[in-house]
């Protein structure tokens, strides 16, 4: 980088902003950590009461996998949103370059990861309509 770069500095509207989205993050992440540790919880809660059952509880116990799952799978992003919450609020007010640039990462792979997800639901929603039009 040149020097003009390294010396740019952060409006304080923009600074305001920016530390106002760090609390949401962080809230909002700490949030969706507790609901998936619920629904995690739940499964496994589902699939020990299922245990030596008949065939009638075989859709309870996939519902208590997809339970578990989904709170595995959604227990990441959120992770990473919290994460770039609390990065970004103590960088910003320490002036740590090297913790705002973590959180950025953070906040980076939380959108990749989500978009990743997203593109698959599209992909099994796709295939899906595919062969029930056959």
């Amino acid at each position: 980088m040149n020097e003009n770069q390294d010396n740019k500095k952060i409006p304080s509207i923009s600074l305001k902003h920016m530390l106002k989205a760090s609390k949401w993050s962080w809230f909002l992440g700490i949030i969706g950590m507790i609901c998936c540790v619920v629904l995690f919880v739940g499964g496994i809660v589902i699939l020990a009461t299922t245990i030596g059952g008949n065939e009638s509880h075989v859709a309870i116990r996939t519902m208590g996998i997809i339970y578990i799952i989904v709170g595995i799978v959604f227990f990441i992003p959120l992770y990473n949103l919290f994460r770039f919450g609390r990065r970004v609020y103590t960088g910003f007010l320490n002036d740590d370059n090297l913790m705002i640039n973590k959180s950025f990462r953070n906040l980076s792979r939380y959108f990749s990861y989500l978009s990743y997800f997203i593109l698959l639901l599209i992909i099994l929603i796709l295939i899906r309509w595919i062969l029930l039009a056959f």
